[in-house]
């Protein structure tokens, strides 16, 4: 896993900081439907949807009450990143997004696989309380949409 940057920043700016980021850092559009896996100390979440609307709608709320947070971004695999108490396992995680409507349970068991198999962007959010988010987002163009 390669950290690409660190910095620390008000929590006014971190979505637009990381939307930013995936276009200059890793060349992905923000805008384009793909999947996504957040995992939080309470749960980990797969969630298909607009990577923006992800942000606003799931960790922008999540951060609300800090001031400052500190975001990495880092680039690999998933499974390079996860804490050995860590693991993720489809029957163990909560669906969320617009999106997952669309599919049916077979074919979100096979974008999952696919979402776990591809190179990626991590973001990790790490709160004042030490308190972390962590964001999956893929980068490989077969696993993103637009329709």
């Amino acid at each position: 896993m390669k950290l690409i940057t660190t910095k620390k920043i008000p929590k006014d700016e971190a979505i637009k900081e990381i939307i930013t980021d995936l276009l200059k850092t890793f060349l992905k559009n923000p805008y384009l439907k793909r999947p996504h896996i957040m995992i939080t100390s309470e749960r980990t979440y797969f969630i298909l949807d607009r990577t923006w609307y992800m942000l606003e709608n799931e960790i922008k709320p999540k951060i609300r009450q800090e001031k400052e947070i500190q975001v990495k971004e880092y680039y690999g695999k998933i499974e390079e990143v996860l804490e050995p108490k860590e693991s993720i396992s489809y029957d163990k995680i909560e669906i969320r997004g617009n999106e997952a409507r669309k599919f049916n349970e077979k074919e979100l068991k096979e974008t999952f696989e696919r979402l776990l198999n591809s190179s990626g962007a991590l973001i990790k959010i790490i709160m004042n309380n030490e308190k972390e988010i962590k964001i999956w987002i893929p980068i490989d163009s077969h696993t993103e949409w637009n329709e």
